[in-house]
């Protein structure tokens, strides 16, 4: 059964919001996937396992700030 074009499309999207935001980020691990599907070299829909996501927004340039955040997420 092939997922409606709409459900693919927010795939693709939510993958490449996921993607860039994590080539943002310094040293992160990537979360367990499965691929479902490899539309070319470059896009592929995943499917990814279940995790948990901590963020803090604190003001200041990115270099200043993951020196601010760290403290209060490791608290």
């Amino acid at each position: 059964m092939t997922p409606p074009t709409s459900t693919i499309v927010r795939a693709l999207v939510l993958a490449a919001t996921v993607s860039t935001a994590a080539s943002a980020a310094r040293a992160i691990e990537e979360p367990a996937f499965e691929v479902l599907r490899a539309l070319n070299d470059q896009v592929e829909l995943r499917r990814y396992a279940p995790y948990v996501v901590a963020e803090v927004l604190v003001p200041g340039p990115a270099e200043e700030a993951g020196n601010q955040a760290f403290p209060i997420q490791a608290g």
